[in-house]
């Protein structure tokens, strides 16, 4: 029974109240102040504003194709979940229709808005759950494209919010981008939130001298900082940008790999190095032993970069003579070289 509950009812709950959640956003904060969300729940909206056909029908019709395309590639469990967010989702949009007005400013309007609807969405996805066919699109997309789930998502809002401009006016379009950030943040949030209940649930222990509130807040708190000092890890950046060698040099169906045109390169053998270490202070006594002081400073000026007009300030000559330094310094080098060969 315990079982049951962690592993399938509570997740259904969770979605449930998710779903309210997001709903209670759209209706109450969004929509009276002509803000838009992102996705398939966004292009219902402005279909919702041209037309007047219902916002909880026009999410329903526009995700199935989302749906059925999402069943064949993620699975039963997955479309079982989905379509219990979608129906909660569509069901409570109407409840929420009764409710008034929360707020007619459009400052607290983006933000109470956005967290609320962060907080639907995050809890949501972090049950299995889904509220919007284009998150199934763009996990599909990725795996055929050179671009991560969430460019994707950003590339199809984008548009959406484009239109929405031309449509509304591009101050809608700034309110609802400053929604669409705020809501983006919050997923993250939610998400490493829900990790962290999880653990408290996972690991409180009734003997202990300590309530469930109290151990449950310092799990979620502890999971979010720390979710927040690995995203901002300095450390981190060569693992979240490398490129991985066996990825294909030129698409997904490719044969060949980095891999394969990547040349092999000699291990570094001791004795070599010594060698070569030893070939290193050998020219660089016979380069001081051919050129004359002057001819050494110049060259070494030279090498750090230095115009000819510096050379010929920092030393105190012409820029002719700094030239001719170099031509002998040149062919010099050029004759070193040469013994050297032979």
């Amino acid at each position: 029974m315990k079982h049951f509950f962690k592993e399938q009812l509570f997740p259904v709950i969770m979605i449930i109240v998710g779903a309210a959640c997001a709903a209670f956003s759209i209706e109450c904060f969004l929509i009276p102040n002509t803000i838009l969300d992102g996705g398939v729940t966004g292009v219902s909206m402005m279909i919702n504003y041209l037309t007047g056909i219902r916002l909880s029908i026009l999410v329903i019709v526009i995700n199935i194709p989302f749906f059925f395309v999402g069943y064949k590639a993620l699975g039963k469990r997955f479309l079982l979940r989905a379509v219990i967010a979608m129906a909660a989702f569509s069901g409570f949009l109407e409840v929420c229709k009764l409710i008034p007005t929360v707020t007619s400013s459009e400052l607290l309007a983006v933000v109470f808005g956005g967290v609320l609807l962060g907080v639907g969405v995050g809890t949501v996805l972090r049950h299995g759950g889904c509220l919007d066919g284009t998150e199934i699109a763009a996990m599909l997309l990725s795996k055929n494209v050179s671009a991560s789930t969430g460019q994707i998502i950003f590339m199809i809002n984008i548009f959406i919010y484009i239109t929405a401009g031309i449509l509304f006016g591009w101050d809608r379009t700034m309110l609802s981008l400053l929604t669409y950030f705020i809501t983006f943040k919050l997923i993250d949030i939610v998400q490493e939130g829900m990790i962290g209940l999880f653990k408290a649930f996972r690991d409180f222990r009734p003997d202990k001298l300590a309530s469930f509130h109290a151990f449950a807040e310092i799990c979620v708190t502890r999971q979010i900082i720390t979710a927040i000092k690995t995203a901002t890890r300095q450390k981190h950046i060569p693992l979240n940008s490398y490129v991985s060698l066996n990825k294909p040099i030129y698409e997904e169906e490719s044969d060949r790999t980095l891999m394969d045109v990547i040349t092999e390169g000699r291990s570094a053998d001791p004795e070599e190095l010594l060698i070569g270490r030893e070939s290193y202070v050998s020219i660089e006594s016979r380069i001081d032993e051919a050129l004359s002081p002057l001819e050494r400073r110049v060259l070494a000026a030279y090498l750090d970069g230095k115009s000819y007009q510096e050379i010929a300030q920092m030393l105190d000559r012409h820029v002719k003579s700094i030239d001719n330094a170099l031509q002998r310094v040149k062919h010099k080098l050029e004759k070193l070289m040469a013994e050297r060969g032979n």
